[in-house]
């Protein structure tokens, strides 16, 4: 497993995303003005194969099922990162060849 680069918008997300066609994208779902759905989408269009898990603080987060429905892998709460976050993309993820 390899981080291949981080991104704090979402514009700057979606060219990482472009640029390195990672078998993985972690998005921050509370990104300002629900950039995050957007940048969901537009992966998405780039490589409909994408696998992209969001990140929330909060279990019942508002932006859960518009987030799901823009087309999430999975979504996790942040304070399960440590202990799932790793099982999750080697157990339910399966990356692309």
């Amino acid at each position: 497993m390899k981080l291949v680069g981080t991104a704090t918008t979402a514009e700057a997300a979606i060219a990482l995303y472009v640029k390195t066609w990672a078998n993985i994208t972690v998005i921050d779902l509370e990104l300002p003005n629900s950039a995050a759905i957007a940048a969901i989408r537009r992966i998405l269009l780039a490589n409909s194969n994408a696998k992209l898990i969001g990140l929330t603080t909060h279990e019942r987060d508002t932006s859960r099922p518009e987030a799901s429905a823009a087309g999430l892998t999975a979504i996790l709460a942040k304070d399960r990162i440590e202990e799932q976050l790793v099982a999750l993309i080697r157990n339910r993820i399966q990356p692309r060849p």
